[in-house]
């Protein structure tokens, strides 16, 4: 089961932008680790300009937790093919709610590109989803480049947190980063966030 709040799937040419959108209050009822609530997600391929849109993930329209074992993410960027141009710019992302059951990670901004072309400044990403029989790490931030800093890639300026039983500021290379500092020095970017 996969819940999206906006799918991009777009041209790899032109000024594509997907802005001012607010995505909030999906709800995803599966116990499943492999089910997927997704607030933004942007499929391999294509060049956009996401910009000024607020994300609220993993509580539902009342305000309770929903999506109790699944990945939860507020930004997916999901493009380790061709080397297009992405940027995010000016997001404000918060992850919430409760994982019940499960080891499934969560990410407030995700990305699996090891080496395409992406501007991620001056957003908030926030993850405050809290273990409570869960196993699971919930991310402010990752990427998916073994190579410090990754190719192609600008991030500063941003607000990277992470609270709750379980939360960890980023995921660099398969490791942890629990600092801002030790971030900063594990990924060569980020320095004036």
């Amino acid at each position: 089961v996969t819940v999206t709040g906006i799918y991009y799937a777009g041209s790899s040419s032109g000024g594509n932008e997907i802005s001012r959108n607010f995505v909030h209050s999906l709800y995803l009822d599966s116990l499943s680790a492999s089910a997927e609530l997704n607030g933004m997600h942007f499929e391999s391929g294509g060049t956009f300009t996401a910009q000024n849109n607020m994300v609220r993930v993993g509580l539902d329209a009342s305000g309770a937790s929903t999506a109790s074992a699944a990945a939860v993410r507020g930004l997916d960027d999901d493009d380790n093919g061709a080397s297009q141009a992405r940027n995010f710019i000016h997001n404000s992302v918060y992850v919430g709610g409760t994982a019940t059951s499960g080891a499934t990670n969560t990410f407030a901004y995700s990305s699996s590109s090891q080496n395409n072309s992406r501007d991620i400044r001056n957003n908030i990403f926030v993850n405050a989803r809290s273990n409570s029989g869960g196993t699971g790490k919930h991310y402010a931030m990752t990427n998916g480049s073994v190579t410090a800093p990754p190719p192609g890639m600008i991030s500063d300026n941003n607000i990277l947190y992470a609270t709750g039983s379980g939360g960890v500021l980023g995921l660099f290379n398969g490791a942890d980063y629990s600092t801002l500092a030790a971030w900063q020095a594990a990924t060569g970017l980020d320095a004036s966030s």
